[in-house]
């Protein structure tokens, strides 16, 4: 009876050391499991994804610069175009023609020999001159400026006919043959005296100026003026024992009578003044 007691609690002590767990000894260790929480954490450490690599900062170098060869710098240069346009020719400075129309002063010497021809002069050297052809008298005549270097700057024709209220006149043209305009005289008599005056009229036949010479003196002196009675240009004859001179004074180098008819008219009235 004793026996059997001890049976019976011997295996309910089994029975209970079994069912904790601690019955066998030989168990695999491989068989153990962690706890729920430890499984999550792992489980979550197994999906999360592998960290990136941090940059690795490569120190900046500077560009050098690209040294071109002659070839590389013709073959990427701009290509020029096939022709360029041509240029307009630009005017040559200080010529004889400028030098005449920016003087102040100008001097017309009647030449010696033959015939009716003048030397222009501006600062003592020669610019121009006028010639003149079939001078006489009773009209017809005519007298031509060209510069030095052989530039015609006009000419005058005097007229077979009476023009206007003008005892003589003349047409003035350029080297094309195109009217400028006329000058002519016009003859009065002042008290016991005559004289005369020289009118101007442009390619229209308006009046642009007059001279306001009285007598016929070797030295006197007559101005030209414009319609509003400004003086345009003062003309001094020099008492002199052979050929005539003249000093012809710009006074207003706009003046609306050109420095050509000034010029040309000086001779025509040296010729008159000869003639009488």
């Amino acid at each position: 009876m004793q026996i059997y007691k001890t049976l019976t609690n011997a295996f309910l002590i089994g029975t209970l050391l079994y069912a904790t767990g601690c019955g066998s000894k030989d168990e695999s260790k491989d068989s153990w499991k962690p706890p729920v929480s430890q499984q999550q954490d792992q489980s979550r450490a197994a999906t999360r994804p592998a960290s990136r690599p941090e940059p690795v900062q490569q120190p900046i170098q500077k560009s050098q610069p690209v040294q071109q060869t002659l070839d590389q710098k013709v073959a990427t240069a701009p290509a020029e175009p096939a022709s360029r346009p041509s240029q307009p020719a630009q005017p040559k400075q200080n010529t004889y023609e400028q030098r005449l129309r920016n003087a102040s002063s100008i001097v017309i010497d009647e030449d010696m020999g033959f015939g009716k021809n003048y030397s222009i002069l501006v600062g003592g050297k020669k610019v121009a001159s006028v010639r003149g052809k079939a001078v006489r008298m009773w009209g017809g005549d005519v007298f031509t400026l060209t510069t030095v270097d052989g530039k015609v700057l006009g000419y005058e024709r005097e007229h077979k006919r009476r023009f206007f209220k003008l005892n003589r006149a003349a047409s003035v043209y350029d080297a094309n043959d195109k009217l400028q305009g006329y000058f002519g005289e016009e003859k009065f008599r002042d008290g016991f005296r005559w004289g005369y005056i020289f009118h101007f009229y442009d390619e229209k036949k308006q009046e642009i100026g007059e001279s306001d010479k009285r007598g016929k003196s070797a030295w006197n002196r007559h101005k030209l003026k414009d319609e509003q009675g400004n003086i345009d240009y003062d003309i001094n004859k020099h008492a002199t024992l052979g050929n005539d001179k003249y000093t012809l004074t710009v006074k207003d180098k706009k003046s609306a009578i050109p420095v050509e008819f000034a010029i040309l008219m000086t001779c025509v009235e040296d010729v008159i003044g000869d003639n009488n």
